[in-house]
């Protein structure tokens, strides 16, 4: 756990650092207690400085927070603490501490330089091969939360590959390739997540301007974008999939991959309902080019219709069996429960072959 920092902030005429205190004990060095403020023996018989024009509310140094019921994950509750606010707590944040004489917010935040959101910049140029070739992409370093590794990104002209399709009831999501379509296929190809309790008017082939965040969301890199920074610029034919050995599509080799439209053909059925870490299956199967060789996991989009609740232990099964031939499956490359996996977008996308 972090150390927690201190509610500081420059005192007027002080030059030095103003800290809540009850007795001498609790201040510093040279600093006196008077008027519950550690302050400089010269400006002890000062009034204490007052906090509403000086700092932005924050925390108490060693305040502790409630549990936060909220899991991480695709909920939106994925922001890094801001400065200043307290590191032990791990979390949840608490309210500032109210002084009871005056109902004012006491609490103050360090002196601390201003950090470098992009908020304010102007968004930064990136191509989806710059975002998805960038190191902070190839390696996965936070496989169990989500990291923000650029703040501010105005992505370039690209192509919708896929229409949306909800992740929950509050985000959806579609993929997207550069306008210029790369011959080669790897690093060609971004998911885009966008929240909001209406899907962003969007179809394959349209050709839109995003403005964003990039995040590693457990290791899946996406471009968060809201829903008014999605424009739709023009419109060209419907992406057509680059077409990849199923070997390639390995987790321990398919990052270059990683958010592009593909499809995987003459491959059959290994395994039907391959199980997750809760040891339960979740509407997944697995492809090989060769029977019994494992090369590719295939997971379904929100409509598919060979999914279906098992009844007897309320897990997601296919319909699929094991040897089943399929002319060919297609769908967006993706990192999700710790595997890649082509996320087929309709029933349409996977074809099965005549028995």
């Amino acid at each position: 756990m972090g150390t927690a920092c201190s509610n500081a902030a420059p005192t007027p005429g002080g030059g030095v650092a103003a800290i809540r205190c009850q007795t001498q004990t609790d201040c510093p060095g040279a600093l006196v207690c008077a008027n519950t403020y550690c302050v400089t023996a010269a400006v002890a018989g000062d009034a204490a400085p007052a906090t509403s024009d000086t700092a932005t509310p924050g925390q108490d140094a060693g305040t502790t927070a409630p549990a936060d019921a909220k899991p991480a994950g695709k909920d939106g509750d994925d922001k890094a603490d801001a400065p200043g606010r307290n590191l032990d707590v791990s979390v949840a944040d608490v309210a500032p501490p109210v002084d009871v004489a005056s109902g004012q917010d006491v609490s103050i935040e360090p002196d601390l330089p201003p950090s470098d959101t992009g908020a304010d910049a102007a968004p930064q140029p990136m191509t989806i091969l710059e975002v998805q070739s960038a190191a902070t992409s190839l390696t996965c370093t936070s496989p169990t939360t989500t990291v923000t590794t650029a703040a501010s990104v105005q992505l370039e002209s690209a192509v919708v590959t896929g229409d949306p399709s909800s992740l929950n009831t509050t985000l959806w999501t579609f993929f997207v390739m550069p306008a210029s379509g790369p011959i080669d296929g790897k690093y060609a190809g971004l998911q885009v997540v966008v929240p909001g309790s209406t899907p962003p008017a969007v179809k394959a082939g349209h050709v839109v301007a995003l403005k964003g965040s990039i995040k590693e969301f457990f290791c899946n890199t996406e471009l968060q974008v809201a829903l008014p920074d999605v424009m739709v610029t023009g419109k060209l034919a419907a992406p057509q999939p680059y077409i990849v050995p199923p070997a390639k599509l390995r987790t321990d080799v398919a990052e270059p991959y990683e958010g592009v439209f593909v499809r995987v053909d003459n491959v059959v059925v290994v395994d039907p309902n391959p199980k997750g870490d809760d040891g339960k299956p979740h509407g997944e199967f697995t492809v090989g080019a060769i029977p019994g060789l494992m090369d590719t996991w295939v997971s379904p989009s929100p409509g598919v219709t060979w999914t279906a609740k098992n009844p007897a232990t309320g897990a997601i099964e296919t319909k699929f069996f094991k040897g089943q031939k399929l002319i060919s499956v297609a769908g967006h490359a993706w990192y999700s429960f710790g595997h890649f996996a082509v996320r087929a977008r309709t029933d349409a996308d996977v074809v099965k072959a005549l028995e």
